[in-house]
């Protein structure tokens, strides 16, 4: 452009010609042109795939020429054609023929089934255009049996019950057995229940397989097999998932399929296969176990080591665990050492922390479960035509139970019964002093004024004094009632002697019932009574001097005792403590002689030794 706004001879060809480089097909550089490399491109494809005929359609295909065109539905466009509806679709239908066939080839092509199968089949053709003008007995000579031909077959040591019992309207399938198959032995086969059966299935109970050419009758052990390459025994079959299978049966080879059913006689509704799968393998050395959990309880205790009782019953079988590991309910492992002699079974143990009496040691280990060796075929065949669909093999151990009416008795331990538990009564909450300064008020405890007095009637202890002392305090006591401290007791007055035997004779009841002192207080402490030195009256007296007369009933009973009484149990005591001190006596003499018994064997053992010196020192002469 100029100063003045107008273009320097640019013109629209002049601007296509410069801007015809930027697109794909332009030239980009000397060296690059688009058209050029187009026209290589098509000159590669010619010398690629060169001159071809198709065979499918027969036309011929030259390379370099560039008019012929092979289908004009491929180009419409250099056609100048309009395509219809049914043109399209032809188009398509093709397209889609040409794409399955090269997807199949691609895919694999031709399988080694498909080859074997076309070999059978020529081979077929060949024998059938060369034995096609020969005799049927020299054909069979040569080619044997063909499909569709009648045979007779005879069958040695066969029952007698299946000729008895044959209906010519009842199917027979001939099939034939290798020689490994018809021995008997230990089949693993991985089982799995189907999902229709309504039932899961039992370790041990009854089933029926029809496993290869047989049917049979047989009991199964499930196992899980487990990462250590362990089979764990399973007392029922997993819900969903498959598991391993252990039974007596015919050898058959591996990846033989098989189904299961319960029973063929009894007609119940539903689904009858109970289960199916696939022999695994054909080895007898397979060992399914079970967990066993031996328990046993300590006796002593030392430290870290305790001697456990109970878990085993011989010392045979310690030494069979020796170097096996033990374990608390608390989760302290141990170690077994070495069996003891008493009692039978017991054993030290050594663990990783002391250990208490209360604990349960348990030790867990795994024992072999053997497969039972039952195989019965099943013999359906040999019944009448009429009983040949009720054939009845062995039943479980619920029917058996179920015919003869049978109960099992419940256990004890599995029956559900009431639990009584004690309310366990707590301590009243002690907040200290110091703590409750710290207290917010409303967390404070708020008890009532507290009653010394209450506190200090509680907190006394009943004093119960001897005979002797309860006759001087109330001797003491009479004297000081009576103003003769000085004087002996038989000094008092006669007033007051009187008084004491009106009250023995007025109240026989209250001494009698103080004897027995566990209702004393029902009916003395509201009868107060006491008497008077100046006429000899009983009035009732008020509650404060009940004390008083405690005292006084204590001297009625003190002289109602008999003084032969208290002479017997001085005898008594005088006689025991003699006794005590004979048997004290006696257990001195006895040491004593035993004593003197070890002197006279030492002193014996001293002299012997030295005549024993004197006799071999040589003697000087």
């Amino acid at each position: 452009m100029t100063k003045n706004g107008s273009h320097s001879g640019l013109t629209p060809v002049n601007a296509r010609d410069l801007i015809r480089d930027c697109f794909v097909t332009g030239q980009w550089k000397h060296s690059e042109d688009a058209a050029t490399l187009l026209k290589l491109d098509e000159a590669s494809d010619d010398e690629m795939f060169g001159d071809f005929e198709d065979l499918e359609t027969g036309e011929k295909h030259i390379a370099g020429d560039k008019g012929e065109v092979t289908d004009e539905e491929d180009t419409p466009q250099r056609s100048n054609k309009t395509l219809t509806k049914e043109q399209i679709a032809e188009k398509k239908c093709k397209l889609k023929e040409k794409f399955d066939a090269e997807y199949d080839d691609q895919e694999g092509g031709k399988s080694f089934y498909d080859e074997l199968k076309k070999e059978v089949d020529q081979q077929a053709q060949l024998n059938k255009s060369e034995f096609e003008g020969l005799d049927d007995a020299v054909r069979v000579q040569l080619e044997g049996y063909r499909p569709g031909m009648y045979v007779r077959v005879e069958i040695e040591h066969a029952p007698c019950e299946l000729i008895t019992n044959f209906d010519p309207t009842y199917p027979l399938i001939v099939g034939g057995l290798q020689m490994g198959e018809e021995n008997i032995g230990c089949i693993q086969v991985r089982l799995k229940k189907h999902r229709w059966h309504s039932k899961i299935l039992k370790t041990q109970d009854p089933l029926i397989i029809s496993l290869g050419w047989r049917r049979f009758q047989t009991l199964p052990i499930f196992s899980k097999l487990e990462d250590n390459l362990r089979h764990r025994l399973l007392k029922y079959t997993p819900e969903h998932v498959a598991c391993i299978a252990h039974f007596w049966g015919p050898i058959t080879p591996q990846s033989t399929g098989f189904l299961a059913i319960q029973d063929v006689a009894t007609k119940q509704p539903g689904f009858r296969i109970a289960a199916t799968g696939a022999v695994v393998e054909l080895d007898k050395s397979a060992h399914v176990t079970k967990k066993l959990k031996l328990i046993g309880t300590p006796y002593k205790i030392y430290k870290k080591t305790a001697f456990i009782k109970g878990m085993f019953s011989s010392a045979l079988e310690v030494a069979k665990f020796e170097g096996g590991k033990v374990r608390t309910v608390s989760g302290i492992r141990g170690q077994i050492k070495k069996g003891e002699v008493k009692p039978e079974g017991a054993f030290r143990a050594t663990f990783e922390d002391k250990i208490v009496l209360s604990d349960i040691v348990f030790c867990r280990t795994w024992y072999q479960v053997d497969i039972p060796k039952f195989y019965t075929p099943v013999t359906s065949l040999l019944l009448p035509s009429e009983h040949k669909s009720l054939w009845q093999g062995m039943k479980t151990q619920g029917q058996l139970k179920r015919e003869k009416g049978v109960r099992r008795d419940a256990e004890l331990d599995s029956m559900y019964t009431p639990i009584h538990r004690e309310e366990k009564v707590f301590k009243p909450l002690s907040i200290p002093r110091n703590l409750q300064k710290e207290l917010p008020y409303k967390d404070k405890p708020k008890n009532g004024p507290v009653d010394q007095k209450k506190n200090l009637e509680s907190q006394r202890i009943a004093v119960i004094r001897e005979p002797h002392e309860q006759k001087s305090a109330l001797v003491s006591f009479l004297r000081t009632c009576t103003g003769r401290a000085t004087h002996p007791f038989y000094c008092l007055d006669r007033s007051t002697i009187h008084v004491l035997q009106a009250v023995c004779d007025k109240f026989p009841t209250v001494l009698s019932v103080y004897d027995n002192s566990s209702f004393y207080w029902l009916t003395w402490w509201p009868l107060s009574l006491t008497f008077s030195h100046a006429n000899g009256k009983l009035p009732f007296l008020p509650l404060d001097k009940a004390r008083e007369e405690w005292r006084v009933a204590s001297l009625m009973k003190m002289l109602k005792m008999s003084y032969s009484h208290k002479l017997d149990q001085l005898k008594q005591a005088t006689a025991n403590r003699m006794a005590i001190h004979r048997k004290t006596i006696d257990r001195e003499e006895k040491r004593k002689l035993a004593r003197q018994r070890v002197l006279k064997k030492q002193v014996f053992r001293a002299k012997s030794k030295l005549e024993s010196r004197d006799k071999t020192k040589p003697r000087h002469r």
